[in-house]
């Protein structure tokens, strides 16, 4: 169980720190233990030709690191809650998320692969992200973990539409995170979540909704249309031709007499007497 001491102990910063360290190094060079029964294996295992079975292992490679990161963040955000309630449920959301970690690395082993070697790079940098959040108070911390948990649902739903038809046993792991992960954000929202500002989506650098007298730009519509203008392209461009100097075709004489751009700045000697 990856997810710390009992939320209600009063813990100092040394001690939270060191829980910190303790998850960290369980996480990513432990062998986490789920405390629910694996949802996959319950499905018959079925032989995948090897572009099936590289796909499904790369699908779940991804959110093996995707536990990772919500292992770091919950613990991140725990680390600074201010409210001994608070980081109760950041915790209980945290021990589903080892379980899912734990079905996530079994599933690569029997699909003969491995988690990426990133992992630590991953966790620190997601600890840190979670950290940050927390320190805003126990509303908006709440409220990051609303907005990841909605994050992470959608991309998991892409995950069950990409799987090979007959990865039953990846696709019934997935379908179990994706219930825990629309329950998290629930429970938070009912915690006292804050939400957080929206950026406005129909608009090119446009305000915060409900933020009046400006705030955050919206930086979708520049990307959106950076991305159009890149898939419109055309396949090859048109080499550019340069343009000539202004003195192209004449014939110079002894001495240079036009002062133009690109043909010399000298003069014609004055003659002598």
């Amino acid at each position: 169980m990856n997810a710390g001491p009992s939320p209600f102990r009063h813990l100092s910063p040394l001690d939270r720190l060191l829980d910190s360290a303790q998850n960290a190094l369980s996480t990513v060079l432990g062998a986490p233990r789920a405390a629910r029964a694996n949802p996959g294996l319950g499905e018959p295992e079925v032989v995948l030709d090897e572009p099936e079975r590289r796909h499904a292992a790369g699908l779940m490679r991804v959110n093996h690191t995707g536990e990772v990161c919500a292992q770091a963040l919950y613990i991140g955000q725990a680390a600074v809650a201010r409210e001994p309630a608070t980081r109760a449920h950041l915790l209980e959301a945290a021990q589903e998320e080892t379980d899912h970690l734990a079905w996530c690395a079994d599933r690569l082993r029997e699909l003969d692969s491995r988690p990426s070697l990133f992992n630590p790079l991953w966790y620190a940098g997601s600890w840190a992200i979670g950290a940050a959040a927390g320190l805003r108070g126990d509303g908006w911390n709440l409220g990051f973990v609303v907005e990841t948990e909605r994050q992470v649902e959608a991309h998991l739903a892409e995950h069950l539409a990409s799987l090979p038809e007959g990865d039953d046993r990846s696709r019934a792991i997935l379908a179990v995170m994706k219930d825990d992960e629309a329950r998290h954000a629930d429970n938070a929202l009912a915690a006292g979540a804050r939400a957080l500002p929206q950026l406005n989506p129909d608009t090119d650098g446009g305000d915060v909704e409900g933020d009046e007298g400006g705030g955050v730009p919206d930086l979708t519509g520049p990307c959106r249309a950076a991305r159009q203008g890149l898939a419109q392209r055309p396949a090859a461009f048109p080499t550019p031709k340069r343009s000539k100097p202004a003195c192209a075709g004449l014939r110079m004489t002894t001495a240079p007499t036009l002062n133009r751009p690109g043909c010399g700045r000298g003069r014609a000697p004055r003659s002598r007497a």
